[in-house]
């Protein structure tokens, strides 16, 4: 078991079984209660051998680091950012296109799904307000990000038709998000 200075607190925990996999990645202010919720809850307890604990000093780090941390580690009892959520993802909206399964965007999604995961109910619903506050301009952002990458394309040779065609819009609509449209 690893743990670290406590600060003010929320820990990032990670379950592991006998054979040092990682069976499940999470966070909580409290591990004792959070584990015997688990406990109550998950078929998969009994598998849990051991375990690390790293203190953040606050829920939002910690929000941060549990996304990381299941994008990259992948854990297996852990579902969203996974592959396995991606590829549930992917067949329940029925997009087959690559860039469904980037990093970029699972990692909004796992974001996404651990915002759900605030056990308060009260701090919860004021996490999403924020966020709600913040998602015009976020919305902005995107819709720059890919005014500049529709530009690019069509700077290194691609037509407006051809850019559409690989963002499943038309050609015309293409031309309207280079334009900021």
């Amino acid at each position: 078991m690893t743990t670290t200075s406590q600060g003010e607190s929320t820990a990032l925990y990670r379950l592991f079984d006998s054979a040092r996999q990682l069976l499940y990645v999470g966070i909580t202010s409290n591990p004792e209660v959070r584990w015997a919720q688990h406990a109550a809850e998950k078929p998969w307890w009994p598998d849990v051998a051991w375990h690390t604990l790293e203190w953040r000093p606050s829920r939002e780090e910690a929000l941060a680091a549990e996304t990381a941390a299941i994008v990259a580690e992948a854990p297996l009892h852990n579902v969203a950012g996974t592959p396995r959520q991606r590829a549930a993802t992917t067949a329940f909206h029925g997009e087959h296109h690559e860039a469904t399964r980037h990093p970029a965007l699972s990692a909004v999604r796992a974001a996404l799904r651990s915002l759900e995961r605030i056990e308060d109910a009260e701090e919860r619903a004021l996490v999403a307000t924020a966020l709600l506050r913040e998602w015009p301009r976020l919305h902005a952002e995107v819709r720059e990000v890919r005014q500049d990458a529709v530009i690019a394309m069509n700077e290194g040779g691609m037509d407006f038709t051809a850019i559409g065609r690989r963002l499943g819009v038309g050609g015309q609509r293409a031309a309207h998000i280079a334009q900021g449209k």
